[in-house]
């Protein structure tokens, strides 16, 4: 296989059917697939950023749940506490945590 990009197949102008005859494209309609692609691919790339800080959020409430110690720290610290603060108390109580081991 080639190391040519779908984008740049597109970019060529030249395809080839499915009886293997080669077309050409018209420029605008492989501009407009490879802008959709490109356009495709930026959102998948912030749906798995997304997924991501789900991943970490999931991954503080695990350990809060399950570290008692830790629990009480972020308990303590929880009173008027906004969700991301509430995030950087249990992540600063993970921290201690692991340093202390």
């Amino acid at each position: 296989m080639s190391d040519i990009t779908l984008e740049e197949v597109l970019l060529t102008g030249r395809q080839a059917d499915s009886e293997g005859v080669t077309v050409i494209i018209s420029r605008q309609a492989c501009e407009e697939a490879s802008s959709e692609l490109a356009s495709l691919r930026s959102q998948l790339a912030a749906a798995l950023a997304k997924v991501e800080e789900a991943e970490r959020d999931a991954e503080r409430y695990r350990w809060l749940r399950v570290d008692s110690p830790g629990s009480r720290v972020v308990a303590e610290q929880m009173e008027d506490l906004v969700e991301t603060d509430l995030d950087a108390a249990i992540d600063a109580a993970m921290t201690a945590k692991e340093g202390a081991k």
